[in-house]
Formats: C-alpha cells, sequence, structure tokens
C-alpha cells in the first residue's frame, strides 16, 4: 500500500514539476517574443524618425524609401488598417508630393484618405487632413475647380470641429484663397483673403509670418486687381513687419 502511495505522490510530483516547467518555457518564450515586438516597434520608429529628419532635409526620394520601409513593417506587424500603418504611407505621400510626384502622391494620399475614413470616421483630425493634402496637391497640378470645392468642404468641417478662428481653419480658408486666385477668380479670392488676413491678425497677431504670407498674397491679388496704391501699401507693411521679425538681411 505505501509503495502505492509513494508510486501516486511520485507521479504527482512529476506531474507539477512538469507543468512547471511547461509553464517556465513558455514565459521565456512569451518574454521572447514581447522583446522581438519591442525590438521591432523600436527600430520602425527610429526609421520613422529618420524618414521625417530626410523630409526637413527636403531628401525626398530618401524620405520616401525610409517611410517605405517603415510602412512596410508596419502594415506587416500591426496591419494595414492600423492608424499608424496609415500615418507611414501618408508621409510616403507627402514625400511623392514634396518631390513633384503628383499622380503617385494622389494615388497614396486618396488610399489614406479612404483608410482613414473607414477606421478613423470622416470627421477625425487625420481623416481631414489627409483630404487637405489632396486638395493642395490637387491645385498644384492645376485642377483648381477640384481644389476649390475641397477647400470649401475642409473648411466647413474644421469651423464646425475646430471652430472659425482655429490656425488650422484659417489655413484652409487661405488655400481656398489661393485657389480661386490662381483659377482667375480674383474678386471671390480678394474676399477669401480679406477675411483671412483680419482673422489673423486679430488670432497670431500683425507680425506673425502666417499674417505677413497672407498679407502678401492679399497685396498681389490687389495689384491683379488693378488695385495698385492699396497693393503697394500692403506690400511695404508686409515688407515693414518681415524685416522687423526676420531682421533686414533675410532675403524673404
Amino acid at each position: 500500500m505505501d509503495d502505492v502511495e509513494n508510486l501516486v505522490d511520485g507521479n504527482e510530483w512529476s506531474s507539477e514539476s512538469s507543468k512547471k516547467e511547461s509553464c517556465h518555457v513558455q514565459s521565456n518564450t512569451n518574454s521572447q517574443s514581447q522583446r522581438s515586438r519591442s525590438r521591432s516597434k523600436s527600430k520602425l520608429r527610429a526609421g520613422y524618425e529618420e524618414g521625417n529628419e530626410l523630409f526637413d532635409d527636403c531628401k525626398f526620394a530618401e524620405a520616401f524609401k525610409k517611410f517605405t520601409l517603415v510602412y512596410e513593417g508596419r502594415k506587416s506587424s500591426l496591419g494595414p488598417d492600423n492608424p499608424e500603418t496609415l500615418e507611414a504611407k501618408n508621409r510616403m505621400a507627402m514625400a511623392l508630393d514634396a518631390d513633384g510626384k503628383y499622380s503617385e502622391a494622389f494615388k497614396l494620399y486618396s488610399e489614406v484618405y479612404q483608410g482613414r475614413k473607414r477606421v478613423l470616421g470622416d470627421d477625425h483630425l487625420d481623416t481631414i487632413q489627409t483630404q487637405h493634402d489632396l486638395a493642395a496637391l490637387r491645385a498644384n497640378q492645376q485642377k483648381y475647380d477640384i481644389a476649390v470645392n475641397l477647400f470649401e468642404e475642409i473648411y466647413e468641417k474644421r469651423r464646425r470641429i475646430l471652430g472659425k478662428n482655429h490656425p488650422d481653419t484659417l489655413m484652409t480658408l487661405h488655400e481656398l484663397a489661393s485657389a480661386l486666385d490662381d483659377s482667375g477668380k480674383r474678386k471671390e479670392a480678394y474676399k477669401v483673403y480679406t477675411q483671412v488676413y483680419k482673422s489673423r491678425q486679430k488670432v497670431l497677431g500683425e507680425e506673425a509670418a502666417e499674417t505677413l504670407e497672407t498679407g502678401h498674397e492679399l497685396a498681389s491679388n490687389l495689384d491683379e486687381l488693378d488695385r495698385q496704391e492699396e497693393a503697394l501699401e500692403l506690400y511695404r507693411k508686409v515688407w515693414e513687419g518681415r524685416q522687423h521679425v526676420l531682421g533686414k538681411e533675410d532675403p524673404l
């Protein structure tokens, strides 16, 4: 009887020991997997930052390659519709756009826009930003009617979500004025430029870079409308503002 009990106890001990060893092996495997994922994520994050640095240095082709590697890595580990994957793809589009490869950039922007609409929603700020990038690209392609329609839609969204005087809302309104101006609709552009200029003066200040930029574009618009005296006065005001902010030696 004792022998049987000892045998049973021994089997139980052996079973417990086996379970512990199995759990230990499983724990080690999980830890190794977590460390591997952590290293991969860190590598992708570093690649993303390198891509941003290359982009800021105007090395757009190199930035595109770096962002592509990040995108492929994130797509593999996180899935194609993960927000971080879509962000990397958006950066790829931006690099192509900045490099003047508008058709390729349009394709990627469109895919990101549809992905963000599906995952984040139509009114998410990231979705709206990609739509804004698409509108700006259309303007660069001289497809001004499409650009104007898009900018008007984006402006309404940003005005509703962020408020009419939010810097992003005013940026969209400025781009709308620019698209109208470039399409030859000078009087319509004048009204929008004037609205943006006054709002930026109020929100950002007289000598903010964005305010001076809109002032310069408004002066150019006035010149095109044969209102030279007003244009000259505004050009002088912008020039003096830039001198004060940037210094007399700055080329702007």
